[in-house]
């Protein structure tokens, strides 16, 4: 059985994605599709703050640490410059409150991922009965 890889987008699935969007920005989509775009939209920006979140965390470490620019230092500054890019163009600007952000940052994380994984079982559980479907169908 092959795994498939989700992390690489081919270019079928970015045209059906975008596409998708378009419906969904009119409102032409099924209540449980809007449901897993909002919680997928809501996991991954809850996630990169989190993430980002941590990255600042370790810099003001390493600002103390070694009172001096290094390169690990440079390296951390870089990805949390990245992050915090791509969470005010998720989310819009940011409040600097690094523990408040932390803590809202982990919560909103938990309930995105909490609701993420209801949506899954409930995917799992239409994708069965579809199959199930499929099957009585065929039989009959």
């Amino acid at each position: 059985m092959t795994m498939t890889d989700y992390q690489t987008p081919s270019a079928k699935n970015v045209n059906g994605v975008r596409k998708l969007f378009e419906f969904y920005e009119k409102g032409q989509v099924s209540e449980f599709t809007a449901r897993v775009l909002n919680a997928a939209f809501e996991f991954e920006a809850s996630k990169i703050a989190l993430d980002w979140q941590i990255a600042k965390k370790k810099l003001v470490e390493y600002e103390k640490i070694h009172n001096k620019s290094t390169v690990e230092w440079a390296l951390l500054s870089q990805t949390a410059g990245e992050l915090r890019n791509r969470l005010e163009y998720l989310s819009g600007p940011l409040d600097e409150d690094i523990e408040k952000l932390t803590k809202h940052a982990k919560r909103d994380f938990n309930k995105a991922n909490n609701k993420f994984l209801s949506l899954n079982l409930e995917m799992d559980k239409r994708l069965a009965e579809m199959k199930d479907f499929s099957e009585k169908r065929r039989v009959a």
